[in-house]
């Protein structure tokens, strides 16, 4: 009896391992996938991202008479951002192709944020020096927004497994907040639009996590239609945007402060250019 004892002791010994080294986690629909990559992300000290977005604005504006003689016009746009981040500061080099009446405009730039205080430091291709701005993109929006879906949202997605991912699929619809969170469209701000209103219609998200880390390895955004409404140059203007766009997660953990902290000469630059606005720095943990 006690030798059948000692072995029944082990195989729920064995049993316990094998359930601590995957987590825990009791994973059988959304709800549950969701809790459990809240968990996992909230350990991430790092990542890397990639974002390829395509979208084609279509704005209409009586003001456009002036420039174009039409009060309407479609402007497709190409972006690619690479990003290095940690919990507070990140490091981003963006890519930009627009197209105005057959005109290419390309557009690059290096970027660091501090997301804690909501500065971005920016330096185009070809400026001579960092220009401080006091916003900044939340590089942490996009990994964690499964925390922000709320429960009614889960229920409806399409939960799915393979042999080493997970996969959800939402329709865009009601993701109007999650969507303006991730601040895809932060490009228009940059370009000098004030967004008033931003509604989406139709269109899917789909979620791709990692069976062994529980992380997001992908966000694939589909035939999304976005419609919004703001102020350009002092101008109401109604845009539609259709976007597509793929978002790859690596690198987790993987990544040293050297990566995505703010350099000193970056703030030196900024300060000298702006004196009158502090400089922080550093990507501290509280």
């Amino acid at each position: 009896m006690k030798g059948k004892l000692t072995l029944l002791t082990a195989a729920l010994a064995l049993l316990l391992a094998l359930l601590t080294a995957c987590g825990g986690a009791n994973i059988t629909d959304a709800k549950s996938l969701a809790a459990a990559n809240i968990k996992a992300q909230a350990a991430v000290e790092s990542h890397h991202m990639d974002m390829n977005m395509d979208m084609t604005m279509a704005i209409d504006t009586e003001r456009l008479k002036e420039a174009f003689g039409t009060s309407s016009l479609e402007i497709p746009v190409l972006m690619n951002v690479a990003v290095d981040s940690g919990r507070y500061t990140a490091h981003a080099n963006t890519n930009m192709n627009v197209s105005i009446m057959e005109q290419e405009t390309k557009q690059q730039a290096e970027l660091y944020l501090d997301m804690k205080n909501g500065i971005t430091y920016a330096k185009a291709d070809g400026a001579d020096a960092w220009k401080r701005a006091e916003e900044t993109l939340d590089m942490s929006a996009m990994l964690n927004s499964l925390g922000r879906l709320e429960d009614s949202l889960l229920e409806n997605a399409i939960y799915s497994e393979s042999s080493d991912a997970y996969t959800l699929t939402l329709n865009a619809d009601p993701m109007d907040e999650v969507i303006k969170d991730m601040d895809l469209l932060g490009s228009l701000r940059s370009a000098g639009l004030d967004v008033e209103t931003l509604t989406v219609d139709g269109g899917q998200m789909v979620y791709t996590i990692d069976k062994d880390s529980l992380l997001i390895t992908s966000i694939a955004m589909k035939d999304i239609d976005v419609t919004a409404s703001g102020v350009l140059g002092g101008t109401s203007v109604d845009m539609s945007i259709p976007l597509d766009a793929d978002v790859t997660f690596s690198k987790y953990g993987e990544l040293v402060p050297e990566d995505y902290e703010i350099p000193d000469d970056v703030l030196d630059d900024a300060s000298a250019a702006s004196p009158t606005l502090p400089i922080e720095n550093k990507d501290e943990t509280e």
